[in-house]
């Protein structure tokens, strides 16, 4: 089900944002003026990062901070305060749901939160979102990819999404990275592309394994990749006899569906690889993306050249409209900012923008939300993208890596499928 804005505020603010939407393509950092005038007041942006590990944390806050600082503390009439609610956080990213809940609701008691950055695990985004929304208060991830959360594409998909996150009616959540079934139809439009035309499939029986494995299977069909029967592989299934059925099916590619990179995972690649020899094409989805998974021991160099496994994040370097966000960062902060930095800084940069293009009605939380979902060909840091009916963003790059020669994953390429 789409579920949209109310139709007639969603014109208003979608005509009053129109500078915001088109005119975010300074990405610099640097301030727009000294001093600029304001009138109407405070207003104020939570962030909370559940779920990210701490070097990903800070670097996300700094690149946050690089975007405060960038407008001098203001978005058009209105005087911008950040708070960030996880500064100390634990180094794992380890959360609890009461941590999420009393965050979500401190930011929703005052008065005058205009919006929320968070989370970064999509588990947290479940437990924030209807808090917030029932103070219609927007959201923006730079890095939840959940697919229940704005669509009900997961055939799947527990009873009542995406609608039990909504209990206002009102859609308050925005997504700044690709949801989970872009990541799907990156993987098969991949899988084609490298010549594969019958594909073993397993998953691993964790719920993100198994919901990634719907949603590929969702995406292959009329693909002109043949996925077969999918096989369920855990810690106590035997690698080779999952090898074996693959090798049965005449497959020429293997595709693992996985929520955590383990060692049980490399050593069913290792089988696949020996059961289909040295030409079968090996993938893997986000989680098994992982440097030191795709590595010897677990993966030797040799079953490595045939592994390839996507991302949602586009290294900064690859981004060409992010060049002046990772020169003022570097000059900044002295470092170069982690995979989702950019996404951050953009998420706190388009409530900035949101807010300067609603004029007077910059403070009003009804008006912010309508108009992040009324958001179109935004020029930004990580290129032109709009915000669908759903809050998802239009755009589907996803990122493709593959081990190199000596052995190591590379960034090789960015992949913009068609979903079904």
């Amino acid at each position: 089900m789409r579920t949209a804005p109310p139709r007639a505020l969603a014109a208003t603010v979608a005509a009053l944002v129109l500078v915001a939407g088109c005119g975010g393509g300074d990405d610099s950092g640097n301030r727009r003026s000294a001093v600029p005038p304001v009138t109407g007041g405070t207003v104020y942006i939570y962030s909370n990062l559940r779920g990210a590990p701490a070097r990903e944390r800070d670097s996300m806050a700094k690149a946050i901070r690089l975007a405060i600082d960038g407008s001098g503390g203001h978005a058009g009439l209105f005087t911008v305060r950040w708070r960030e609610l996880n500064h100390s956080a634990s180094p794992s990213g380890a959360w609890t749901e009461e941590q999420v809940d009393d965050e979500a609701r401190a930011a929703a008691d005052n008065k005058r939160t205009l919006g929320f950055i968070g989370e970064f695990d999509s588990e947290a985004t479940k437990i924030a979102v209807p808090i917030l929304n029932r103070a219609g208060i927007s959201v923006v991830s730079p890095a939840s990819t959940y697919v229940g959360l704005t669509t009900n594409e997961d055939p799947g998909r527990p009873k009542g999404d995406p609608e039990r996150f909504y209990p206002s009616k009102q859609r308050t959540f925005a997504r700044l990275i690709p949801r989970d079934t872009v990541q799907a139809a990156a993987l098969v439009s991949t899988m084609k592309r490298d010549g594969c035309k019958k594909a073993g499939f397993a998953a691993d029986g964790s719920d993100q394994g198994e919901r990634l494995a719907r949603l590929v299977q969702r995406e292959a069909k009329d693909s002109g990749v043949s996925l077969q029967a999918k096989q369920e592989f855990t810690a106590k299934t035997s690698a080779r006899d999952v090898a074996a059925t693959v090798k049965q099916q005449n497959a020429n590619c293997f595709l693992l569906a996985a929520g955590t990179a383990s060692a049980d995972a490399a050593r069913l690649y290792r089988a696949v690889f020996r059961s289909l020899g040295a030409k079968a094409h090996l993938y893997g989805t986000n989680v098994l993306c992982d440097r030191g998974f795709a590595a010897p021991p677990g993966m030797p160099v040799a079953v490595g050249r045939r592994y390839a496994c996507v991302l949602p994040t586009i290294p900064v370097t690859a981004l060409p409209a992010a060049s002046s966000f990772l020169n003022s960062y570097r000059r900044k902060w002295d470092e170069t900012p982690s995979a989702y930095a950019v996404y951050a800084y953009e998420a706190m940069k388009l409530y900035l923008d949101t807010i300067e293009g609603l004029g007077s009605l910059g403070s009003d939380r009804e008006s912010v939300a309508s108009a992040l979902h009324a958001t179109g060909e935004r020029r930004s840091a990580l290129g032109t993208y709009s915000i669908d009916i759903n809050g998802d963003t239009t755009s589907t790059a996803y990122a493709l890596y593959r081990v190199g020669a000596r052995g190591g994953l590379r960034f090789a390429d960015t992949v913009r499928p068609t979903v079904r």
